[in-house]
């Protein structure tokens, strides 16, 4: 679900693993729209969130 991997995103973050958290914050992503369990307020906020960190972390070369 979006919610496991936005919270695998959390845990990625607090190890220091900003590649990892990236990849769960984009699976966040690719999981919203069929996600029915979370409120469309959720989706925004899960949306926001992810896209803010992958914006602001750019995978590296």
């Amino acid at each position: 679900s979006a919610d496991a991997h936005d919270s695998l995103a959390d845990g990625y973050i607090a190890k220091g693993d900003s590649a990892s958290a990236r990849q769960a914050y984009e699976q966040v992503l690719s999981l919203l729209t069929a996600d029915a369990s979370l409120s469309a307020a959720s989706k925004a906020d899960y949306r926001s969130r992810a896209e803010a960190y992958i914006r602001a972390h750019p995978p590296r070369r």
